[in-house]
């Protein structure tokens, strides 16, 4: 097709230039030969020839300029020499360019660092398919918000809510327990979590190795006989060196054994957002260590956070009208005889909120705050660009006499504010490269203050496609307040002034150094 032929021909312009110019030289002095030919065949002298041959052929150099306009992308090579010169002009004042990169740095890396909590904590979904079809389910008293208020449900509300639930394809309950290892006679605490057996099918997810835990694994019982667990790839690998061999071996648990069945995927790291599990356990298992004291049947006992998967066709509004149909019933089933003595238990009711994110306490606790925090840190590059702003102006009005010049050779206003542009643009994707590797120090900062426990945070702050874009959006609004809009308004000048001004300038300077000595020529000694 003819745009493919332009567009391979475009290509061998751009990255071969050299052949490409003795390409069209060659053709070039074939034509001008061969019209020279005919002339001197029609009676011409040879300068007869080759002058006429000239006049009817047309200027070499501007037919070359046009020739390089239709086979290659201009504006391409046009960029590409603004961003040369631009890099020779920082390269001259390296401490500039050195304060210009670290301030930008600074305000892109803040920004970075805290949104990067925020997209964690806050804006991540969960590493499952179609996440947007979960829905938490919440139990504590109307219009909590916050750590501690937002309670989960308890084992028999979680029962007598799936046994009456229409809206979802099923729900799960999933609880993080902290819990002791035992390996070759030494302990040391990990991080585990009990799941129902309906988790890993409503999750939709797929196993790393072997398969995950399923209704049958959790069977309530009051034996350790037959209990199943799956853990993480990272556990798997550090523990069992990423042998498949791993899948029927014992592994001991708060003095429990329990079967590994199974490794979860990489990217799943449980449904909160904080807390990574390395084993993952039937909430059976908690009946095998506490008997009937369990939390799974313990109607007092908030234990269960509830999540659920919207059945194909059903809405979020259609979900919380269905909740608030059964909610009644449900809560008249579960709730302990002597619930008006609570006041949680008195006051609270059934909640659903979107499940898209997961579950997040510190999202609770310091959602609002790094929301503050985003904004002052927002400011922080304002003040950055505008420092930064106030350089680049005083630093382009020491250069005017060069855009003066380069006016008057031919360059046009746009050329030179894309080259004044192209200089902020090479600033600033040194700065935003700089302030990504200075935001994962900042991020581990922020994420040390808010640790709680002595369990590390578990958050994944590594730059995702949302970072990246974020950065890039920073980037190009410092491209914006420091490149371009100096440069339109440095660039609004009248080029014949601005070269008299200069020339009477010169003049004037060369006077003073030549004017004789009223009292003529002095010699020493």
């Amino acid at each position: 097709m003819l745009w493919v032929q332009r567009f391979w021909l475009r290509l061998q312009t751009l990255f071969g230039r050299n052949r490409s110019a003795e390409r069209l030289d060659d053709e070039i002095q074939f034509h001008l030969e061969h019209q020279i030919a005919e002339n001197i065949a029609a009676g011409m002298s040879w300068e007869e020839a080759r002058h006429a041959a000239l006049r009817a052929f047309g200027n070499p150099t501007f037919l070359k300029g046009e020739t390089r306009d239709t086979w290659g992308w201009i504006w391409l090579e046009q960029v590409g020499q603004d961003l040369r010169h631009g890099a020779r002009m920082l390269c001259k004042n390296p401490g500039f360019t050195a304060v210009a990169v670290l301030t930008l740095a600074l305000g892109i890396g803040a920004n970075t660092a805290v949104f990067s909590l925020i997209d964690a904590l806050l804006l991540r979904s969960l590493a499952v398919p179609a996440p947007s079809e979960l829905v938490r389910i919440s139990f504590g008293p109307p219009g909590t918000t916050g750590a501690g208020l937002t309670r989960p449900l308890s084992g028999p509300m979680f029962d007598r809510l799936r046994e009456r639930q229409s809206a979802f394809t099923d729900l799960f309950g999933w609880t993080n327990a902290p819990m002791v290892l035992t390996e070759k006679g030494v302990t040391r605490p990990i991080q585990a979590a009990y799941a129902t057996g309906s988790t890993f099918p409503t999750l939709k997810l797929r196993p790393r190795l072997g398969r995950l835990l399923e209704w049958q694994d959790d069977e309530p019982s009051t034996s350790s006989n037959g209990l199943a667990a799956v853990v993480s790839e990272a556990f798997w690998i550090e523990h069992f060196g990423g042998d498949a061999s791993v899948l029927g071996q014992p592994i001991t648990v708060n003095g429990i054994q329990a079967t590994i069945v199974g490794v979860m995927p990489r990217s799943f790291n449980g449904i909160t957002v904080d807390y990574a599990p390395q084993v993952v356990l039937p909430s059976a298992f908690d009946v095998a260590l506490h008997g009937a004291s369990s939390g799974r049947f313990r109607a007092d006992w908030s234990w269960l956070f509830v999540m659920g998967r919207l059945k194909p066709g059903v809405t979020f509004a259609q979900a919380k009208a269905n909740l608030a149909t059964i909610a009644g019933d449900v809560l008249r089933e579960s709730l302990p005889s002597d619930y008006q003595r609570v006041d949680y238990l008195r006051n609270g009711i059934l909640s659903i909120t979107p499940g898209r994110t997961g579950n997040s306490p510190l999202g609770e606790i310091y959602g609002r705050e790094l929301w503050t925090l985003q904004a002052l840190v927002g400011l922080l590059i304002i003040i950055c660009c505008t420092n930064l702003a106030s350089l680049q102006l005083s630093r382009t009005l020491n250069r005017q006499h060069e855009l003066v010049v380069r006016s008057a050779l031919g360059a046009g206003r746009l050329r030179l504010v894309r080259q004044l542009v192209a200089e902020s643009a090479m600033l600033s994707t040194a700065g935003a490269a700089t302030g990504v590797v200075l935001s994962q120090w900042m991020s581990a900062l922020l994420v040390r203050y808010i640790e709680q426990s002595d369990f590390p945070v578990f958050l994944d702050l590594r730059p995702n496609a949302m970072i990246f874009a974020a950065t890039i959006a920073l980037a190009a609004l410092t491209v914006i307040l420091t490149g371009a809009l100096p440069a339109i308004g440095l660039t609004r000048f009248d080029t014949e002034e601005m070269l008299r001004s200069g020339a009477r300038r010169t003049v004037g300077r060369k006077s003073q150094h030549g004017k004789a000595s009223p009292h003529g020529p002095r010699f020493s000694g």
